[in-house]
């Protein structure tokens, strides 16, 4: 085969390769989607299912507001022996076994609307610990989302450099057939071994960085990642415009609700602080059984029943200072919720421009792709007519590389960006996302342990994630 039949047969290898850069490993059947992967992340990450454990215990805000409102029943007994040493005169030594049961019942009739505050606090609480599990969800949610197509990214660039170092072996092998036909120079050879050398260097980083994403991906969705394909985008999620995406982020980001709901809860807190400079109002009952007490055969039975005011005079100053703290933490959590807002839509507003520039990379990646293989074949024929020398032919090969790894981040940003603007405007669900999942539904523990006031820490129930 003549050397120009073997540049021109490697060229057209070359371009059918990059006809479609970004579907790698298209003919594996094995291929995961990234529906799937999104699927086994909702179903398995710990991340979420810690956020789950989380709201599970914050929902135990409500029974514990609801129990300072319940009565206080105790039951206390006593035994022993009462041995006294007397004279006979006296009446002589006496032993007696006395003992006592006693029931208290105190019920609280007024907290200074402590109780009250403190449901409204903890119903907050839980708010914005369903905000937080949702934010929990869509971040990692996008982490899959990102790695997996750093994945994908990844092995298209690898494939390049093995592409790259194939072409740069078929240009030093045509080098030094040129160079003993005395058709080429030494320092043609010497360049072509140079740029293969250095292609081979690249090669490493790229496995590298692939091995990388890999461990992400795995650390991620909980399995290795199995041929990874460029992914269908769901458009329908997509807001119209810029404003209408800035305003749909400000009603539904979770990070924006659950601030609100954190400045919610503090308010509550300083009114529930504030109940303990009031007096409180409890009705009081007890009733006690004693026996052989005072003589032998002695039994005494006593019931009480009172009311008791407490008023607080002076407490030291120390109510006063929660008070002065829980105004503060107030202020705090409204300038953050005000700086969530912010930064959720400066978020928006870059994840909307990134998806711009995205796309014009890939439209000047493709344009790129077709001028360089263009350009790269021209070359060639002039070097085969000895108008061209073999470093043209190098830095055309590495300018078709180039465009072909630009191609491929292009794609690669324009779903991280799509996605990551799904999950900045509060539509990166699994509900939205239509995966083949159960959701998780909060409100089932909730309802669970919102009135569960009397399981005497005897039972302990362990919920599905």
């Amino acid at each position: 085969m003549s050397l120009h039949m073997l540049l021109n047969s490697r060229l057209i290898r070359i371009a059918a390769c990059t006809l479609v850069p970004i579907i790698v490993w298209a003919s594996n059947t094995h291929a995961e989607r990234l529906r799937e992967a999104l699927r086994h992340t909702y179903e398995n990450n710990p991340e979420i299912k810690a956020a789950r454990a989380r709201l599970r215990a914050i929902d135990e805000k409500t029974p514990q507001a609801l129990s300072n409102h319940m009565p206080q029943v105790g039951l206390s007994g006593e035994y022993g022996l009462n041995k006294k040493y007397r004279s006979i005169a006296a009446g002589g030594n006496s032993k007696l076994y006395p003992g006592t049961v006693e029931l208290t019942v105190s019920q609280p009739l007024f907290r200074g609307f402590r109780t009250l505050h403190a449901l409204k606090k903890a119903k907050a609480s839980i708010l914005a610990g369903r905000e937080s599990l949702k934010s929990t969800e869509q971040t990692v949610l996008l982490d899959a989302v990102t790695a997996y197509m750093d994945v994908l990214r990844d092995a298209q660039i690898v494939q390049h450099r093995k592409r790259n170092i194939a072409v740069l072996r078929r240009h030093l092998r045509a080098a030094r057939r040129r160079l003993e036909v005395g058709a080429a120079s030494k320092t043609d050879e010497a360049q072509a071994r140079l740029r293969l050398a250095r292609a081979r260097a690249e090669l490493g980083p790229a496995k590298a960085r692939l091995r990388a994403s890999r461990a992400r991906y795995a650390s991620i969705v909980g399995h290795a990642p199995s041929a990874p394909q460029l992914p269908r985008l769901h458009r329908s999620l997509m807001p119209r415009n810029l404003g209408e995406a800035i305003e749909q982020a400000a009603a539904i980001n979770p990070a924006i609700l659950e601030s609100r709901h954190a400045e919610e809860a503090a308010r509550n807190e300083i009114n529930e602080v504030k109940g303990e400079l009031l007096p409180t109002v409890n009705l009081e009952a007890s009733y006690s059984w004693r026996h052989n007490y005072l003589s032998r055969g002695n039994r005494e039975r006593d019931m009480t029943i009172m009311g008791r005011v407490n008023m607080p005079l002076y407490q030291g100053g120390n109510v006063v200072s929660r008070i002065r703290e829980a105004r503060q933490t107030r202020a705090q959590r409204r300038y953050e919720a005000a700086s969530s807002q912010a930064q959720i839509q400066a978020r928006v507003i870059a994840a909307w421009e990134q998806i711009a520039a995205a796309k014009a990379q890939i439209a000047a990646g493709k344009y790129e792709i077709a001028a360089a293989r263009q350009a790269l074949k021209g070359v060639r024929k002039e070097y085969l007519a000895g108008q061209r020398t073999m470093l043209d032919v190098l830095d055309a090969t590495q300018e078709l590389t180039s465009a072909e790894i630009s191609l491929s981040n292009g794609y690669h940003d324009k779903v991280v960006a799509h996605y990551t603007l799904l999950a900045t405007v509060g539509v990166l669900t699994s509900a939205d996302l239509q995966l083949d999942v159960v959701p998780y539904q909060p409100k089932i523990n909730r309802e669970r342990v919102k009135y569960n006031l009397v399981d005497l820490g005897l039972r302990l129930q362990i919920l599905p994630d």
